[in-house]
């Protein structure tokens, strides 16, 4: 089986601790430490011995024991703040300990080490602990100079001519050891933020996943009134252009197909409508059966609503006549189309709390509605509200009257045949 030093660093860290990238990393940090502290100290030991340092062989065979103990305490559940306290000041005590018995702070190879205790307090505890260290650590300095002709008297215990050796083994364990800590929170550090990337990265695509669908059943100023304000409030528009249209014979032809031969051909128009009402701005508000719904000049406003709702009705009308004539070649039914527009006021919202749904209300959506009803088949049929609109940019025609609830007579006027993308079929009123 392969070793694999990580993974058995991993498996000294408590599984109960909280799941934070930045606890983990810290608990790691501790671990690889306490291994490192270790391995350095019996390194020391052994050359303690080799130079007749009693003193300094006693006090890394204690530290050995002290830190090679500190990763299993740890994994058993004793605070990470308990052991950094125990760490910091047991390397301290170590200090003052060498250095008294190795000539005091201005010749002991070990002095340089007195920065270690508030850099690892910092670490693992926290930045109170850290400051405790700091003041305790210049208090010992302090005292140690001032004490520095009686601590001069206590004989050295190992040649002088290994000072220098020793020294420089001291500064460069040191920095090895500074290396060693700096290295491994670089690479946990590094570690959590790949995985704080990737977590961000999937939230990221949820988040456009989500936009995406909201923006399929609302319109975008609503889904961002959404997001900002948690509400969408209801709008009155004081003029916009209603479509409305729908498959003529529909019921009776869908009665000559399967399900999934109906759901196939109602999904090849409305696809291509969808499509349309996207190039020129207008909302598509929904779908019922075989009848499409949308509107000009909400949510965003616009002073050209009619013209675009009568161009996206062109186009509609050619996509009709081009499947219709494309179906005795691809097979299936071709529908012939009504349409009905009209212009005016609208109050426009959201509806429900589950399934929601955006929709507009008013006297307008009812007479557009009216109109596609008793409107000429494959013609555009407007009201006079439309017409007065478009009037001087497109020729229509006077086509008569129909009836509407509460509102009586209204005049019709399509669009010519010659002025649109599709010729007159039927002109007959049903």
């Amino acid at each position: 089986m392969t070793f694999s030093l990580s993974a058995w660093i991993d498996s000294f860290v408590p599984s109960t601790i909280v799941q934070r990238p930045d606890n983990i990393r810290r608990h790691k940090i501790f671990i690889a430490t306490s291994m490192i502290v270790a391995l350095f100290a019996a390194t020391y030991g052994v050359m303690s011995y080799f130079i007749n340092f009693t003193v300094g062989l006693y006090a890394m065979v204690a530290s050995v024991g002290l830190f090679a103990v500190l990763p299993y305490a740890l994994r058993a559940g004793v605070s990470i703040w308990s052991l950094g306290v125990v760490f910091s000041m047991f390397i301290l005590a170590l200090n003052v300990v060498l250095v008294t018995f190795s000539g005091g702070l201005f010749t002991s190879p070990v002095t340089p080490f007195i920065i270690l205790p508030s850099v690892f307090a910092l670490i693992f505890c926290n930045l109170r602990t850290a400051v405790f260290f700091v003041v305790l650590s210049v208090a010992y300095v302090i005292v140690m100079m001032l004490l520095r002709d009686g601590i001069s008297a206590i004989p050295v215990t190992y040649m002088p001519s290994f000072h220098n050796t020793f020294l420089s083994l001291a500064l460069g364990g040191l920095v090895i050891i500074m290396f060693l800590v700096t290295n491994t929170y670089e690479q946990t550090k590094n570690e959590a933020l790949r995985l704080l990337e990737e977590k961000q990265e999937e939230l990221r695509k949820e988040r456009e996943l989500s936009d995406s669908l909201l923006l399929n059943i609302l319109p975008e100023a609503t889904v961002q009134e959404l997001k900002s304000v948690g509400v969408a409030r209801p709008r009155a528009y004081e003029m916009v252009s209603v479509l409305f249209a729908d498959f003529v014979s529909f019921t009776r032809i869908s009665q000559t197909m399967t399900a999934a031969e109906l759901v196939k051909h109602i999904d090849e128009y409305f696809t291509r409508f969808d499509s349309i009402m996207d190039r020129h701005g207008i909302e598509k508000i929904k779908t019922m059966g075989d009848s499409y719904m949308c509107v000009a000049g909400l949510p965003i406003e616009s002073e050209h609503h009619a013209q675009q709702i009568i161009a996206a009705a062109r186009e509609m009308l050619a996509v009709v006549e081009e499947i219709r004539n494309n179906k005795p070649v691809t097979g299936g039914p071709g529908f012939d189309v009504r349409i009905g527009v009209h212009s005016g006021p609208v109050v426009a919202g959201i509806v429900g709390k589950r399934k929601f749904a955006y929709d507009i209300w008013g006297d307008t959506v009812n007479v557009a509605a009216r109109l596609q009803q008793l409107g000429h088949v494959n013609r555009i049929n407007m009201s006079s509200s439309t017409h007065s609109l478009i009037q001087a940019e497109v020729s229509c025609s006077y086509a008569g009257t129909v009836t509407a609830k509460n509102r009586g007579e209204i005049d019709v006027f399509v669009v010519d045949a010659n002025a649109g993308s599709t010729p007159q079929q039927d002109d007959t009123v049903v």
